[in-house]
């Protein structure tokens, strides 16, 4: 990658609709996760035969698995029914060791939306097998010298850690899990992330969000920031 169009594509993976593709690309091993008629998620054809293996142990199943779509049986039809059957599902897949995206189990929820409210939470590192939107935030502080001049804080993520370790980062950023708002989330993230106290993190100036898609090898992760 030598330009920054380079990044924004390698960050911005997924083909769009009106790209020429093949067959074998992408948007052809695709299954949607449709709730009410609306899609909630996108899974990879490659997951679902963990997914019927672990439905048909079920009784009753707690998903309807077609050609075309995915879907939650007729019977589970509240919030509290859904996140359960999801919580059961990615729990013994952690335990059979399933999927490699599990091994970073973060013990976070996010909230997945559905056509009107919150569909179900799901455990963070699970969000890529189901394709399913996330959000986060990033905060950029800088100063202004004497001459004017802007100079950014930049952060350098721990090698420890399970996503990007080592690269350079925002001063502050983290996902926005369950029952948080945006600004409650700046403010927790910049005390774990960067020691800035409520009073300045509070201070923080929303300038918008952008939206990407990408493509990694746990599954697949739109976002927005």
């Amino acid at each position: 990658m030598t330009t920054f169009l380079d990044i924004v594509k390698n960050c911005d993976n997924f083909p769009y609709p009106n790209e020429e593709i093949g067959e074998e690309n992408l948007l052809h091993n695709i299954v949607p996760l449709i709730l009410n008629n609306v899609k909630i998620g996108l899974i990879l054809k490659t997951t679902i035969p963990a997914l019927k293996k672990y439905n048909e142990l079920q009784n009753p199943c707690p998903f309807i698995i077609e050609k075309t779509f995915i879907t939650f049986a007729s019977y589970l039809n509240t919030f509290e029914e859904r996140t359960e059957v999801i919580k059961n599902l990615l729990e013994t897949w952690r335990k059979e060791k399933t999927f490699p995206a599990l091994v970073g189990w973060r013990d976070e929820l996010y909230p997945v939306f559905g056509p009107s409210n919150i569909a179900f939470v799901m455990e963070r590192s699970a969000t890529p097998l189901f394709g399913v939107l996330t959000f986060g935030v990033h905060l950029s502080a800088y100063i202004r010298t004497s001459e004017g001049k802007i100079k950014m804080w930049i952060a350098k993520r721990s090698i420890t850690k399970p996503t990007w370790p080592g690269y350079l980062d925002n001063t502050v950023a983290g996902g926005i899990p369950y029952k948080l708002s945006v600004t409650e989330t700046v403010v927790k993230e910049a005390m774990e992330e960067a020691s800035l106290p409520v009073e300045i993190a509070e201070k923080a100036v929303p300038v918008g969000a952008i939206t990407y898609f990408i493509v990694t090898k746990n599954g697949l992760q739109p976002e927005v920031e």
